[in-house]
Formats: structure tokens, C-alpha cells, sequence
């Protein structure tokens, strides 16, 4: 099932970036997202917070751009790195790093979703690094 969960996800990604569109069938009702980037961020619930959550992470920027690098497949989650280049939209800062999120899978549904500041701390929460 491994294989098909990261191509159910690289399929949602591709059309997440051609068109901004989240694919909220892909996301169980009770999906969970966790922004480690950002402390003292609270949890997100549900496919709506989903996207609630990719508008809090957008408000910081004033222009970003993501390309996906990789794509990891974990078991029961995929860990997707990809190459992150942003402006800070008050600060100005300019930011070029390699960010990383684990999918965690349940019957062809993604039930949590982790953000990490780099492809390592990514990988070692998914378990495929130590």
C-alpha cells in the first residue's frame, strides 16, 4: 500500500502547485496537522483546517515558491522534501531551504500531516533516518 499512498500523494501535490487546489478527498475527517516550524502553533483539525492552516503558514510570506525534490516512502507515511524559497512579508528575510512533511496514511486516507524545517528532522520523525 506504501507505493500507492506516495503516488496518491505526488498526484494531489502536482495539482496542489499547477492549480492551488487542495485535495480534500484525499484527507480523512480527522486528519491532523502539525507545524513544527512555528512555535507554539496549535493543531489543526479536520480537511477544512487543513486549509485554514496553509493560509496561517501564507500570511508570513509576502511571495514563496515550493519544489518538490523527493518523495520517501516510510511505510504508512511518505515524507515529501522539497525545496522552499520565501520572503518574509514584515521582515523582508529571504529564506532558500530544503522544508520536509510526513503524511501519515490509513486505509488510502491521510490521517496527520507533520511540517518540518528540513528534509533531516523530516526523515527521522518518519523513522527512515537516526
Amino acid at each position: 500500500m506504501s507505493a500507492e499512498n506516495l503516488e496518491l500523494l505526488r498526484q494531489a501535490n502536482d495539482r496542489f502547485l499547477a492549480t492551488g487546489e487542495l485535495d480534500r478527498e484525499l484527507l480523512d475527517d480527522d486528519v491532523v496537522i502539525r507545524d513544527h516550524d512555528i512555535p507554539d502553533t496549535r493543531d489543526y483539525h479536520g480537511p477544512a483546517d487543513f486549509g485554514r492552516w496553509l493560509e496561517d503558514w501564507g500570511e508570513a510570506w509576502a511571495e514563496w515558491t515550493i519544489e518538490p525534490e523527493e518523495y520517501v516512502d516510510a511505510g504508512d507515511k511518505v515524507v515529501f522534501v522539497f525545496r522552499m524559497t520565501a520572503k518574509g512579508r514584515g521582515s523582508g528575510l529571504e529564506v532558500d531551504r530544503h522544508d520536509a512533511m510526513v503524511y501519515e496514511f490509513r486505509d488510502g486516507k491521510v490521517i496527520a500531516v507533520d511540517y518540518y524545517n528540513s528534509r533531516e528532522q523530516g526523515l527521522v520523525a518518519a523513522g527512515v533516518a537516526g
